[in-house]
Parts: C-alpha cells; structure tokens; sequence
C-alpha cells in the first residue's frame, strides 16, 4: 500500500487559499478523519505536526 506523506504546505496554503474554514468545512473533517485513521494512506511526520500546530486554525486538526 503507498502512503502519502503529507508537508505542512499541505496545510497551510489550502487553508489561506483555497479552502477556507468557513467556506469548505467538510474537506477539513475528511481530512482531519483521514490523518486519525489507523490504516490512512496519509501521514505526516513529527515536525509537521509541531509545525501546522502553531497556527490556532490548523490545530484544531488533531494531528
């Protein structure tokens, strides 16, 4: 099975361009649900996860 490791720009330029909180709220949930999966095709490692945590938008991804 390929895994996807995903970069914090990944993150933060769908969030500050295309893909607003407020106006796309389901993608984030898909992907938010898809990072927790135990068998998810997407991963991001340690410091992405320290590094998309900063920002108080994108640490409601719990991640």
């Amino acid at each position: 099975m390929v895994k996807y490791l995903l970069d914090s720009n990944c993150f933060i330029e769908p969030m500050k361009r295309y893909y607003s909180f407020k106006a796309f709220p389901s993608y984030w949930k898909w992907l938010n649900e898809e990072l927790n999966k135990e068998n998810s095709l997407l991963v991001i490692s340690k410091c992405v996860a320290d590094e998309i945590n900063v920002d108080p938008r994108l640490e409601k991804l719990s991640v």
